[in-house]
């Protein structure tokens, strides 16, 4: 189990982190209100580095990720399993004339009968997250939106929506050589299997506070499939 005293000890929150932490406690807002990711600010800070204009990206989970991708990438292709939230976030890309989103709402099915509704991992559709809420139904299509889109490639796939073992998995196919793969939440035991599957490539973890919460997480981000030096 992931030892959070040790995570608050070796990730206090640093002077550059406090004021926006604070704010974001004090206003109990949301990522997508302030058109952010809601990672760590360790992890923003990194995607603040290694975003860059020509970039095409994919993520899994829409929300304050898809305004902040918006502004800094040439294309963001989100799918986002909430119809009511997904509305909410078009009408924010609208409010700022963002058109460079392609937004995909694909709601959870129910699982064939006989299935195994705790089964989860990397070989698995399902969804532990929100208490149980998803218990039942399986999200295979929203994760194989990413399929649908073949042959095109992401300079970088973010993921952090529902069923992300799996989401992690089939986004491996999908990022061009030498792009990111980005898992947040991995301090949770849950994703442990998927971690040790992305095991082969180099990966850089980002713990710290983030806004609207009040314990650290982590974010780990993975290179992928880099080319190797001619010769």
């Amino acid at each position: 189990m992931f030892d959070w005293l040790r995570m608050v000890f070796e990730h206090p929150v640093t002077a550059l982190d406090l004021p926006g932490w604070l704010g974001s406690r004090a206003r109990r807002g949301s990522a997508l209100d302030a058109g952010v990711p809601w990672v760590s600010y360790p992890a923003r800070r990194w995607l603040e580095q290694h975003l860059r204009p020509d970039f095409d990206v994919f993520e899994f989970g829409a929300g304050g990720s898809t305004l902040f991708f918006s502004e800094r990438v040439r294309s963001v292709v989100s799918v986002e399993h909430d119809e009511r939230w997904s509305n909410r976030v078009r009408l924010r890309l609208a409010a700022r004339q963002r058109s460079n989103v392609e937004l995909h709402w694909c709601a959870p099915e129910p699982l064939d009968p006989g299935a195994d509704p705790d089964a989860y991992g990397p070989d698995h559709y399902t969804s532990q997250a929100d208490a149980g809420r998803y218990r039942g139904l399986h999200f295979r299509t929203y994760v194989e939106t990413i399929d649908r889109l073949a042959p095109r490639r992401f300079d970088l796939v973010f993921v952090d929506g529902r069923s992300r073992p799996a989401s992690a998995m089939h986004a491996l196919r999908h990022v061009r050589p030498g792009g990111w793969l980005v898992f947040d939440n991995t301090d949770k035991p849950r994703y442990a299997p998927a971690l040790e599957r992305l095991g082969a490539h180099p990966r850089i973890d980002l713990a710290g506070v983030g806004p609207f919460e009040a314990l650290p997480w982590r974010t780990s981000v993975f290179r992928i499939g880099a080319p190797l030096p001619p010769g």
